[in-house]
């Protein structure tokens, strides 16, 4: 079996056949409320005052804190498929 992605080069129509290996990476964010509040003259401001400045809507990227990162890694034999999970990290 084949795995296929949307070719880069070849346009929207085309297929390109996938590697073996394929990592994918996955980063998972906190608000990062006094960044935030340094940029916006929020500083000594409560998180509450904070979080109420930043507003419900996505925060650009420069306002978000990583907290954690995942990279499975799918590898394929000619047998079998594997997905490998490492094991947690300190940031």
């Amino acid at each position: 079996m084949t795995d296929y992605l949307p070719g880069d080069n070849a346009g929207w129509g085309a297929l390109t056949a996938m590697n073996d290996n394929v990592i994918v990476w996955n980063l998972e964010t906190v608000p990062d409320l006094s960044g935030f509040a340094a940029a916006n003259q929020l500083v000594g401001k409560t998180d509450d005052e904070v979080r109420e400045a930043l507003g419900d809507k996505f925060p650009k990227h420069i306002y978000h804190s990583v907290v954690c990162i995942g990279a499975p890694l799918r590898v394929r034999s000619p047998s079998t498929r594997s997905v490998i999970l490492p094991g947690p990290c300190d940031l």
